[in-house]
């Protein structure tokens, strides 16, 4: 087997802001993306980072220190959030990012709710409070050079937020994406779809315009053929043939984003399908891993 190398885009350079010397952004919009009633509270919050020097392109994180201290006196680590807007933002050309923050939450050992630390405090920010963050970085989930490249993007939850960046620059270069594209986005309910519900359909509209397949697996809302909840994998199954035509070509990228629990079953479907075509998958998924056609950013 011979997998060619996959060219992708290359971060500049810009200024470098560490914990010691943060840079503090201000929040220019922040609304909720699920409903009051929903078991999760998620956030669209945007940074204004026009005047920082900080550079990023669509697939990369940004650092974001919480509040408090470590019992040694310095500053919390910074946590990585996804950045869900394309390299120059979400204000027509106005350099700024946006994040999709859930407010995590988890109960101690006497069952008391306990919140994220940084989650609660993005998540409780509001416009004009100031956010100290650090440079963007990651290499794993960027973008192929080529606008040739079939993609395939799978996520759930929060991990619909490199997908987010990489629509809305898509959709907005003057070169049109060339490629095939499928996107396949896991939620549990219809309310719960982050930028594709009745409230909010940002995400149907980027991919009506990119000429991407939006699919969407609703797992409290669907069953698969066995009966089962419906999940990201079961969905992929009604493009099961094109998705097979594709790896066959050789000339794809998969980007995989969201919960860990996720990647056992897309693997098993695309064990199924190397298969088929005559592939050992684990050899045939390190290769792609190598190549880097193979991305995968789970937590």
């Amino acid at each position: 087997m011979s997998i060619p190398k996959l060219d992708k885009l290359v971060p500049t350079k810009g200024a470098s802001y560490k914990i010691k010397n943060p840079y503090l952004a201000t929040v220019t919009q922040h609304y909720e993306l699920s409903k009051v009633d929903s078991a999760d509270q998620t956030f669209h919050i945007t940074l204004d980072i026009k005047n920082s020097g900080i550079t990023y392109l669509e697939g990369q994180s940004i650092g974001v220190i919480p509040p408090g201290q470590r019992d040694d006196g310095r500053k919390l680590k910074a946590r990585l959030y996804s950045i869900s807007s394309a390299r120059d933002g979400d204000n027509e050309g106005l350099l700024s990012l946006s994040l999709s923050v859930k407010r995590l939450v988890y109960q101690d050992s006497d069952q008391k709710d306990v919140f994220g630390t940084c989650s609660d405090f993005l998540c409780n920010s509001k416009k004009g409070d100031k956010i100290p963050i650090i440079n963007a970085t990651g290499r794993i989930m960027l973008l192929p050079a080529s606008n040739q490249v079939d993609l395939i993007l799978i996520g759930t939850g929060t991990g619909v937020a490199p997908f987010r960046g990489f629509l809305q620059h898509i959709s907005q270069s003057p070169s049109k994406w060339l490629g095939k594209g499928f996107l396949y986005l896991g939620f549990k309910r219809q309310k719960e779809a982050l930028y594709c519900n009745s409230y909010n359909q940002e995400l149907i509209d980027l991919c009506q315009k990119a000429g991407f397949n939006l699919n969407l697996a609703l797992s409290r809302e669907e069953k698969n053929q066995s009966g089962s909840r419906l999940y990201v994998a079961d969905k992929m199954l009604s493009d099961y043939e094109a998705i097979k035509s594709i790896i066959a070509n050789k000339n794809f990228a998969v980007y995989v984003c969201g919960l860990k629990g996720m990647e056992e079953s897309i693997s098993d479907l695309f064990e199924k399908i190397t298969t088929e075509l005559g592939y050992d998958w684990p050899i045939f998924k390190k290769e792609l891993r190598l190549a880097g056609r193979w991305n995968i950013e789970v937590y």
